[in-house]
Formats: structure tokens, sequence, C-alpha cells
């Protein structure tokens, strides 16, 4: 699946752009401050709900407007239309009226993987980078995969709530529920890593290494 045109309305520093794509790749360049990387911030919130380089969505709305638009249409005819008022819930319409409820759904529909320069650094990243980076490539496997990476969440998320209370006594529950379902996420990312050595000794692929 190709992205075919992009179109931003007050998204940022662009008040309406339309972008047609050709088959192959990509290349958006210019000068610093030219909107490089507003075009890429546009697809990953529209195929997310998020930015990678604001935690609040307000931002992405042009200053002294109420709301902003993206439009992604890809080759097979599908689209993806995010309309994100000020201070309110993004709302999601595929193929031009057909309604989403949420991004998780879109998410497992149209994945997407985002590269920066520090995802290259895996191998000298500490542990919990490792686990967030491997945590999230399992959330596109299966969907049992990502139902298993939001209990741990859940369950870290209620355990730290209980320590900011005192209250002790639930604690010992959500650590049960942590050593019961951990053993299964390290399952899943040692499978993940096997799977992914095997790829880099490949002598078909290794040259790409």
């Amino acid at each position: 699946m190709i992205i075919k045109e992009i179109k931003l309305d007050c998204f940022r520093s662009y008040e309406f752009l339309e972008i047609p794509i050709n088959k192959g790749i990509t290349l958006f360049y210019g000068d610093n401050g030219s909107g490089k990387s507003s075009i890429i911030e546009s697809v990953y919130f529209s195929l997310t709900g998020k930015s990678f380089r604001t935690n609040d969505t307000n931002n992405l709305i042009q200053k002294n407007k109420n709301q902003t638009q993206t439009l992604i249409v890809f080759d097979e005819g599908s689209s993806i239309k995010i309309t994100k008022k000020r201070d309110n819930r993004t709302q999601i319409s595929q193929n031009r009226g057909e309604k989403t409820s949420n991004f998780t759904k879109l998410v497992k529909k149209y994945p997407n993987c985002l590269i920066e320069n520090k995802e290259f650094f895996f191998t000298t990243s500490n542990p919990e980078q490792k686990r967030s980076f491997l945590n999230k490539t399992l959330f596109y496997v299966e969907q049992t995969d990502a139902t298993l990476l939001n209990e741990v969440k859940k369950i870290i998320s209620q355990r730290a709530a209980c320590l900011k209370n005192k209250d002790y006594n639930q604690i010992k529950y959500w650590d049960e529920k942590l050593i019961e379902i951990e053993p299964k996420i390290y399952s899943l990312n040692t499978n993940l890593c096997e799977k992914i050595n095997k790829y880099l000794t490949d002598k078909r692929f290794s040259k790409d290494f």
C-alpha cells in the first residue's frame, strides 16, 4: 500500500498543501525550517494520532485557527481523513465517510514505522530503550501480542498508583499480576530477537547491513 496523495489544511505552518506522490522512493528536501518535518509529521499523525515532535496535538493546529485537517490517499483507493479541533478529541474518517472509533484499529490496518537517527543505535541503547523498541515492534505482529502489551501497561499504571497512594495491600496483587504476565512478554521478545537474528545472518540479506 503506497501513499498517493497528501493534503493538509491549517497544519503547522501550512495553511493549505496538496502533494501528489508518484511510485518509488519519495524524498522531501529544502532549507531548514521550510516544513519538511511537518509533512512527515502529518503522515505520522494521520496514521497514529500522535506526533513525534510534541505531546500536545493542539500544537499541530496553525496559530489563530480552530482546527486542522489531514487527508492521506492510498494507491488502491482507500483514504484517511483526520480532523483535530482545538482542545477537542480527534475525529477519524476513512474512505471519505466511514467512521473509525480509535487509532488502535487504524494502526492495525495501516501499520507504519518511523525511523529516526536514534533508532539505529539499538545495540548501544539501555535495556529500557531496547524493551520499548521491541514492544513497539510486537504491537504490529499479532493482535494477541498487542493485548498483552496493553495489559502490562495497565498493571504498571495501577501499581504506580498504589505506590503513590501507599496502598500496599493492592501493590501485592499487582505484583503477582506482573509476575504472571512478564514471562509471556519475555517469550515474545525472545522469539522476535531470534527472527531478527535469523534475518540478519541470512546471506541473501547480510549484504544490506
